[in-house]
């Protein structure tokens, strides 16, 4: 009899035993089961920038363009959203068509950041030349008088003078006169690409621009040989583009400079390609004395 009750008692604890460990091992997975459930119910809110209606190539965004929408999305996908500056997309550009509805993203690469080559490239017609024209303070004014998109003229201040014992009045340029001086547009209306202003400085508790700022323009191959054929030892200056030109109407200096692109003169005053050594003979130390069209 003893001994029946000592077999049943081996049976009970070897059951007891058994049970424990199924228990255990359901709830280790339980455990298990929660932890990813729970990670997922963690979501973060992010900002995201919505295409307000369709966005085609090279369009400038604007403050209509897009609204902020505020979503919730998970931990792994909120990374995605770390690089995304949606409070600053004002003056980007759209390198790929956005159709209304979609996310403005800066990461994906739809977007041009402003002030960089690949943001005037899609302004800039094929063929044509992205140039840069640095200002001095005393051509500041241009940076509050022209903005991306509007157009800048060149001009040339010039004056007639004889020198020595010529008796035939030669064109100056730089003027060492202020007699018969003047204006002769040589480039005229070239789009404006981006404006760079150069750091304020103070002084005598008034902000000025320094020297530095840049007007980033679009020129074509004939503009960029006009300006280099002249930038040296003359005097080039910029104003805001205008139909009308400033010049002297006493003096008809298309007989001696090379003219404008577009100029009705262009037929008859187009410009001869002069070798560097021949140009070099016409001109002085001080400036030039004779560019004939």
């Amino acid at each position: 009899m003893k001994r029946k009750f000592v077999i049943i008692y081996i049976l009970m604890i070897v059951v007891g035993v058994i049970g424990l460990f199924s228990f255990s091992n359901d709830s280790v997975k339980e455990a298990g089961s929660e932890v990813p459930m729970n990670e997922q119910a963690v979501l973060v809110e992010v900002k995201k920038a919505v295409a307000t209606h369709d966005l085609v190539k090279g369009k400038i965004i604007d403050k209509n363009d897009y609204k902020i929408e505020v979503t919730k999305v998970s931990n792994a996908d909120a990374e995605k959203f770390k690089n995304e500056n949606t409070e600053k997309l004002l003056g980007w550009a759209v390198k790929n068509a956005v159709s209304e509805g979609n996310t403005l993203s800066i990461s994906s690469g739809d977007l041009a950041r402003p002030e960089t080559q690949e943001f005037y490239e899609l302004f800039t017609i094929p063929g044509n030349i992205i140039y840069t024209f640095s200002l001095g303070k005393s051509d500041s004014f241009l940076l509050d008088n022209v903005k991306a998109g509007s157009g800048i003229d060149v001009y040339l201040i010039y004056s007639f003078e004889q020198r020595g014992d010529i008796s035939q009045e030669q064109i100056m340029s730089p003027p060492s006169s202020v007699m018969r001086r003047g204006l002769k547009r040589i480039i005229q209306n070239k789009k404006v690409l981006g404006i760079h202003r150069a750091d304020k400085q103070k002084k005598n508790g008034i902000e000025n621009v320094a020297d530095g700022s840049q007007i980033v323009v679009e020129l074509n191959e004939q503009d960029i040989k006009l300006l280099k054929a002249l930038e040296l030892n003359t005097h080039l200056i910029l104003l805001p583009a205008s139909d009308k030109e400033i010049t002297n109407d006493n003096i008809n200096i298309d007989d001696y400079l090379p003219v404008y692109e577009g100029s009705p003169f262009e037929n008859q005053y187009a410009l001869p390609e002069i070798p560097i050594d021949d140009m070099h003979n016409k001109t002085t130390g001080s400036g030039v004395n004779e560019l004939r069209g």
